[in-house]
């Protein structure tokens, strides 16, 4: 259907040099179309900040680039390409219309998609854990062996926080 799973998502602003301190932070529901508004407080204008995006169960993914608000309004689409992302490091989610997304698995969210999450995964397919839980990174309120498989087959890419 080319549509996702509506999750909450926060971002967070932070500064274009080390040590990367945090400007602003907002949350808010992604749509089904990945789609979301993020009321952030007064930035200055010509103020360079990367985007950081956090997810309850997903690598934290770092824009590609500083960037800066030359308006009240920013649009940045994480979805269009790999490059969107800090190092290219998204997966490609759908190819008819292409999409790209940030890695899921990393339910204990230490910045590492490893064993650790792979047992707690693993533990609550067995325990057939439902509703809205880390585990359940597929998003749909049951944590099974489909998201033990996503889980497995991002660990063994290494997937890691990538960030400058």
């Amino acid at each position: 259907t080319n549509k996702m799973v509506k999750d909450t998502v926060r971002i967070l602003l932070r500064n274009s040099s080390a040590p990367y301190n945090i400007i602003d932070s907002s949350r808010s529901i992604l749509d089904s179309l990945g789609k979301g508004l993020f009321p952030l407080g007064y930035i200055s204008t010509g103020l360079s900040f990367y985007i950081v995006v956090n997810h309850r169960n997903s690598i934290e993914t770092w824009s590609c680039f500083s960037t800066h608000f030359t308006s009240n309004t920013l649009n940045y689409d994480f979805t269009q390409d790999a490059f969107s992302a800090f190092g290219s490091y998204q997966i490609l989610a759908d190819s008819t219309p292409v999409k790209f997304a940030i890695y899921s698995g990393d339910v204990n969210r230490d910045g590492f998609i490893d064993l650790t999450d792979i047992t707690n995964v693993y533990n609550n397919s067995n325990s057939f854990v439902t509703g809205y839980v880390n585990s359940d990174v597929n998003g749909d309120n049951v944590t099974d062996l489909t998201d033990l498989v996503i889980t497995y087959n991002n660990s063994v890419k290494f997937v890691k926080v990538l960030k400058p």
